[in-house]
């Protein structure tokens, strides 16, 4: 009978650690619809690349998919690479913290997943003003299953950016933001 107790005990803590890391999404006053939003490029964090390839371009390139996101959602949004002076609305601002191309050995030899690439952000929405509306994370990977032969790391890491970037334009528009 002591061995049940501690097996329920055991149980009840591995369950409320393993919950401990889920994304809660902070939720805030949904934005005006006819808000203007100019996304500007996100800075690169040269600390997360693992990546050969090019990335001088990443952060305008993020910025035109939330833009490109926000504007499918009937939304009026611009991507810029700076800060206009005279800016009005929602401005969507951040870094890239991880850009990885995975390995393509690995996605060949494992496969199932393994090796795949990912790119991480953080930033913040905010008024013309400064005031905060809402701080945010979006991770996306690949599954690392590109094709038979391991697949090509920057068509992956163009796949996570986009796919980024629609999570990004979901959390604006949704005022859901995943911290």
């Amino acid at each position: 009978m002591r061995y049940v107790g501690g097996t329920v005990a055991l149980v009840v803590l591995l369950a409320l650690g393993g919950c401990s890391g889920t994304p809660r999404p902070h939720v805030v006053d949904p934005l005006p619809r006819d808000e203007p939003i100019t996304v500007v490029a996100f800075a690169v964090d040269p600390a997360g690349i693992r990546y050969d390839g090019a990335v001088e371009a990443m952060g305008i390139r993020l910025a035109g998919e939330i833009a490109d996101g926000l504007r499918r959602k009937g939304r009026t949004a611009q991507a810029v690479a700076t800060l206009p002076a005279d800016v009005r609305g929602t401005i969507v601002r951040g870094r890239i913290t991880t850009i990885d191309g995975g390995s393509r050995a690995t996605r060949f030899w494992i496969g199932f997943g393994a090796g795949g690439a990912s790119v991480a952000t953080d930033g913040e929405v905010v008024r013309a003003d400064g005031s905060r509306v809402a701080p945010f994370k979006a991770v996306r990977s690949s599954s690392g299953m590109a094709d038979m032969f391991g697949g090509e790391s920057g068509g992956l890491v163009d796949k996570c950016v986009r796919a980024v970037g629609a999570d990004i334009a979901e959390m604006v528009d949704t005022s859901h933001y995943e911290e």
